[in-house]
């Protein structure tokens, strides 16, 4: 799915990755992981957990039970997706509140 990258490939039916939409700074898209799995604890559905590989804050997936099925995975995609899009739309709004303009992933990186 656009705006997500996977971090380390499945292992164990362990995936980690994260949202990473395109425009957000590094530390808008370092918080967008933990409000995302906020967002799915509250949501009931299914849960994401979070850690952190290389300094930076993953989602991670453990998917080895056998009951879960091909089509509650896409749902939980598809929510986690859904999720993700609105939360990095909030993260836009506060900053544009805030007078900031333009990708300020360059400037959070150096």
């Amino acid at each position: 799915t656009a705006g997500w990258q996977i971090v380390t490939p499945a292992t164990l039916a362990i995936v980690t990755f994260r949202c990473a939409p395109p425009g957000l700074a590094d530390s808008a898209v370092d918080a967008l992981q933990g409000r995302i799995v906020e967002e799915m604890l509250a949501d009931g559905y299914a849960l994401a957990s979070s850690t952190i590989l290389d300094g930076r804050p993953v989602l991670r997936f453990c998917t080895i039970n056998p009951r879960t099925s091909d089509d509650e995975m896409r749902e939980t995609v598809r929510r986690m997706a859904e999720m993700g899009r609105r939360l990095a739309g909030e993260y836009v709004l506060e900053r544009l509140a805030r007078g900031e303009r333009g990708d300020r992933r360059k400037r959070d990186s150096a």
